[in-house]
């Protein structure tokens, strides 16, 4: 979080599209199928950075795609980052 504090925006490397991946097995799977895709690994859990990674993220107008458990976590995180209807 220290270094991810000083930064002030991010975006992907290619389009506004990102996915966000609870499961690192998923995550990997899906690198190896399309190694080109910007995807984010957050191994179950978010901590500070993620979030902030997020936000910058979402600040700068990208799409989150969430694949994770639907768990109170899952839930949240999906939650937070919903499209308006």
């Amino acid at each position: 979080m220290k270094e991810l504090a000083k930064v002030t925006e991010a975006l992907p490397a290619t389009g506004n599209k990102v996915w966000i991946v609870e499961n690192s097995s998923v995550c990997s799977t899906i690198m190896d199928t399309v190694s080109d895709a910007p995807i984010i690994c957050t191994h179950g859990q978010l901590r500070a950075a993620s979030w902030r990674l997020l936000d910058l993220l979402t600040d700068a107008h990208c799409t989150l795609y969430y694949s994770g458990d639907l768990d109170p976590e899952g839930i949240l995180i999906a939650d937070r980052y919903h499209a308006p209807p």
